[in-house]
């Protein structure tokens, strides 16, 4: 009976280790990554926003800039395929850009020009930005959690990822959560 209390205890071990280990390796969490439309591609997307309000999605690519607004972050990323892990694949393909929203401040240190990141979030429509004399429409994502990817130079990758656990209700008690993890 001893031998059969020790297996079951060691399986549960196991079980809820496994379990720990493959939660931590989603760059997005569940929630979105299940709400997310998969049969949604950015070319649809840049083409009529406005028709997919509401819709969640997963995108990614590389920050161009970071602005700060009144209550908010606005990230203009240049659109990536993503891989198998949700990462911007490298490479000269795109697809156009996007803006990505994120409630509150980002820190301009950590979102840099050049950083790759992948954005869950819910789509908001578009905002027209100028870009010397030309006018162009950019899908807008409102930021539900996101990772940010760096290479380290040895094959492993330094993120930071973004968790609003608000429910997207922006309020004076709204917590968003950054956390931080270095190359090893």
């Amino acid at each position: 009976m001893n031998r059969r209390k020790q297996a079951v205890f060691l399986t549960t071990v196991l079980g809820l280790s496994l379990a720990l280990a493959l939660n931590g390796c989603h760059p997005i969490s569940r929630s979105v990554t299940k709400e997310a439309e998969r049969n949604l591609s950015f070319a649809e997307i840049r083409e009529n926003p406005d028709q997919y309000r509401g819709t969640v999605v997963v995108l990614g690519g590389t920050i161009l800039t970071t602005n700060k607004r009144q209550d908010e972050t606005v990230l203009e990323v240049r659109q990536m395929r993503l891989g198998g892990t949700l990462e911007p694949r490298d490479g000269d393909k795109t697809g156009g850009r996007f803006l990505a929203v994120f409630p509150g401040p980002l820190d301009p240190a950590e979102y840099t020009e050049g950083r790759r990141i992948t954005v869950g979030g819910e789509i908001e429509g578009r905002e027209w930005i100028t870009s010397g004399e030309q006018e162009e429409a950019y899908p807008v994502i409102r930021a539900m959690d996101s990772r940010l990817w760096d290479s380290c130079g040895d094959g492993h990758y330094a993120y930071t990822f973004y968790r609003d656990y608000s429910g997207g209700v922006k309020s004076p008690y709204h917590k968003a959560h950054a956390y931080n993890y270095r190359c090893r």
